[in-house]
């Protein structure tokens, strides 16, 4: 029997072990996957710079290009530009700076460098994933809402439209809610976060936020598709919603010339980790052509987005390559004088997208998953021959010269075969191989490694516009911001952040709240955390629930009376000698009661009064005395 136990014993071991190994590799695979999520450059206006990560020069940016990790955005003045990243949108004002430090599936880490940046978040499940950072330190929306954050010379400015957002620094932490505004500078003296209340924005950048979520907000109820797929909110107004017996929704542009066709109308890019990566001219073109398939149905072509997936995973594009030497023979190309011919298809529905870049098994199943279920790897060997669906279709298929790809030429206007031309020389299977495309010279696929924001300088953005100098409350260019010797703000500015007034003015003349013993530590440009911080609650001191809780009216009335005429509007926060590192457990530590700067304490208040009432009733009395001996 131990002989019988001992090589079951060895069967067990050599079977985890090897499901061990199977799990290893499977997440080695994934390692190399790129990342389904990714952003998209939107609505732009005025001139807007693209920095594209590991690239040493600044680009204009064209609207549809795919964003990513490592990428930087720029606007000069009077540009503004709005990325949308599934439901999520971010929008960036005039003079603004903003870069990508982290963009995959799991986070989306954002560095504003300057200029003001707004963030409207839908889902809770995006509001946890989702941070943006700045010298001050980070900002962690708690709930889906509107948001915006202003960076200038002297500090940063927080506004929530509406929702929850937190702040924390190495030093503090702070929440402000729905109708608040507050700001954040660090002392040059001391090294220390202090921040104050401010009135909400209003200005042109903001107006023009408003006016872009009434639309956002009225067309997300009717679109049949994932609110996390980007770019879906441009279908609306540009196309209808129709049914195939089939294929189900299928959606119709038509806001297109006669004889329109996918992927001929927009550029080529070279895009890390993907590769070739379409970009349409259409200002709806993103969803179409890197989500779902093509139908050719009616007369006229049509989108199927297939399935419905909660966070369907992006493509370059959904094409099928196409070429060889039988197509090269039977088509030339501007007399014969470019590159060798190459083409594309649109994919048909139950197509599988083969993509031409580094990927696992898991990766092929879930960017086909919304058509087709793929239950093992496949591998599309070139010069293999492939029948499309698409192919007999008028306009089913584009060639061009491999020059187009690789000089970044419009589609649109570069030269090419008819389409009966086209049609004629593809209709056999035996024409039609699949064949990778052109590689550039010293292109790179190597995957986009999430970094520290900030980690590298970027290099100067030509000079057509110089950016002028953000404007945050109306300070211009002063420097940067002092200490407690700073100016009193008014009484307007404090208390309009707090709706009610007295909550916002109590907050603005105590110090800033603690942070708590078992938070992480956050530098000023901080790398990605590697275990979700806690939620962070926001201190209230003893006397402020006091004012609450007992007698506000008669504790507050105190207070002013007796608070000093030049009472600064922020006091330095008091630092905690040591905080726990992050990740390790440590008891919850509660800051000690902060009493507002120059009260007089409560119990000194009473005697006080007692004394003074003492003295009234001997007044009285010494009164009725003078009064019976004149009467005497």
């Amino acid at each position: 029997m131990n002989h019988r136990f001992l090589h079951q014993s060895r069967g067990w071991a050599a079977g985890l072990l090897a499901c061990s190994l199977g799990l290893f590799a499977l997440g080695a695979q994934a390692s190399d996957d790129p990342p389904g999520r990714v952003g998209r450059l939107a609505d732009m206006k005025g001139q807007v710079w693209l920095l594209e990560g590991g690239q040493g020069e600044w680009q204009t940016a064209t609207r549809n290009r795919p964003v990513t990790t490592g990428d930087r955005l720029a606007t000069d003045r009077d540009a503004r530009v709005e990325v949308q990243i599934g439901s999520t949108t971010v929008r960036l004002g005039e003079s603004a700076d903003l870069e990508v430090a982290r963009l995959d599936d799991e986070r989306i880490e954002l560095m504003l460098h300057d200029g003001a940046a707004s963030m409207s978040l839908r889902e809770p499940e995006v509001a946890r994933e989702l941070q943006l950072t700045t010298p001050e330190g980070r900002y962690q929306p708690r709930t889906p809402g509107l948001f915006r954050v202003d960076r200038g010379q002297r500090g940063s400015f927080a506004a929530a439209i509406s929702g929850e957002i937190d702040f924390e620094s190495r030093d503090s932490q702070l929440t402000v809610r729905t109708g608040q505004r507050a700001e954040f500078w660090i002392d040059p003296a001391d090294q220390r976060t202090h921040y104050s209340w401010a009135s909400m924005p209003n200005d042109e950048f903001q107006q023009w936020v408003r006016r872009d979520e009434q639309r956002d907000e009225r067309y997300a109820a009717r679109r049949p598709v994932s609110p996390e797929m980007t770019g879906a909110e441009d279908l609306e107004g540009n196309g209808q919603w129709s049914q195939h017996p089939e294929y189900g929704a299928l959606w119709y542009p038509t806001t297109v010339a006669v004889g329109w066709a996918p992927y001929r109308y927009g550029r080529w890019a070279w895009v890390r980790p993907w590769g070739w990566t379409w970009v349409d001219d259409a200002p709806w073109g993103f969803a179409p052509f890197h989500y779902g398939r093509w139908v050719h149905w009616g007369g006229r072509w049509g989108w199927a987005p297939g399935t419905y997936v909660r966070r369907p995973v992006y493509a370059p594009a959904m094409v099928g390559w196409i070429g060889g030497a039988n197509l090269s023979l039977s088509l030339q190309i501007g007399g014969g004088r470019g590159g060798p011919p190459v083409g594309w298809v649109p994919l048909a529905p139950r197509e599988v997208y083969y993509p031409q870049y580094r990927h696992s098994n898991v990766y092929i199943q879930q960017v086909n998953v919304t058509h087709i279920h793929v239950k093992q790897k496949i591998v599309e060997a070139p010069g293999r021959p492939v029948m499309y669906t698409n192919r007999g279709v008028p306009g089913g298929v584009t060639v061009v010269s491999s020059d187009v790809l690789t000089q970044r030429q419009s589609v649109g206007n570069a030269a090419r075969p008819a389409d009966d031309v086209v049609m004629r020389a593809v209709r056999n299977e035996r024409n039609l191989t699949n064949v990778a495309p052109p590689v550039p010279a010293n292109a790179s696929q190597a995957p986009r490694v999430p970094h520290a924001a900030g980690a590298v300088a970027a290099p100067a953005r030509p000079s057509i516009d110089r950016p002028r100098v953000s404007t945050l409350n109306g300070d211009e260019g002063r420097g940067p911001r002092p200490g407690p010797e700073r100016r009193t703000e008014t009484g307007a500015g404090l208390g309009a952040a707090a709706g009610a007034g007295d909550e916002g003015r109590a907050a603005a003349a105590r110090p800033m709240p603690e942070r708590r013993a078992d938070s992480p530590t956050v530098a000023p440009t901080p790398a990605r955390p590697a275990v979700p911080r806690p939620p962070v609650s926001q201190a209230v001191p003893r006397d402020e629930r006091v004012q609450r809780e007992g007698r506000p009216q008669r504790d507050e009335r105190i207070q002013r009376e007796e608070r000093p005429a030049r009472e600064p509007a922020v006091v330095p926060m008091q630092r905690r000698d040591a905080v726990e590192p992050h990740g390790q457990a440590a008891p919850r530590a509660v800051p000690a009661p902060q009493a507002v700067p120059q009260a007089v304490p409560r119990e000194e208040r009473q005697e006080r009064k007692q004394r003074e009432r003492e003295a009234k009733r001997e007044g009285h009395r010494e009164s009725r005395r003078d009064g019976a001996t004149g009467m005497n």
